[in-house]
C-alpha cells in the first residue's frame, strides 16, 4: 500500500533544482500494540512529500490488519551521515 501510494506521489514529480527542493520522507506505519514498521527515509522533492497522504495509508494499512491475533515490529538502524542534495535533477540521501 504504501509502495502504491509512494508511487502515485511521484508520479510527474518536478526535478528539483537545488537541495531545498529536498525532504527526506518517512513510509514508516504504526498501529498501536501490532505493527510497527520503521525505515529511514528516503530523499524526495518537497511536491512528493506533499502529495504523499501518510496519515491515509497508515489508516489503511491498519484497517487490512485489524483484527490480527499476533502483529509484528521491525525496522533498520538509520545513521545519517551528510545533507540531501540534488544531483542531476533527483534529490539523493548521503549512504547510510
Amino acid at each position: 500500500m504504501s509502495q502504491s501510494a509512494l508511487a502515485e506521489a511521484q508520479r510527474d514529480a518536478p526535478e528539483c533544482s537545488s537541495a531545498d527542493d529536498c525532504v527526506v520522507l518517512s513510509l514508516a506505519v504504526e498501529c498501536p500494540n501490532l505493527v510497527q514498521l520503521r525505515d529511514c527515509g528516503i530523499a524526495v522533492h518537497r511536491e512528493v512529500a506533499r502529495r504523499y497522504a501518510q496519515k491515509r495509508v497508515n489508516e489503511a494499512i491498519c484497517e487490512a490488519v485489524e483484527g490480527l491475533e499476533f502483529g509484528c515490529s521491525s525496522g533498520p538502524i538509520c545513521i545519517a551521515t551528510g545533507a540531501l542534495a540534488c544531483n542531476s535533477g533527483r534529490c539523493e540521501r548521503p549512504q547510510q
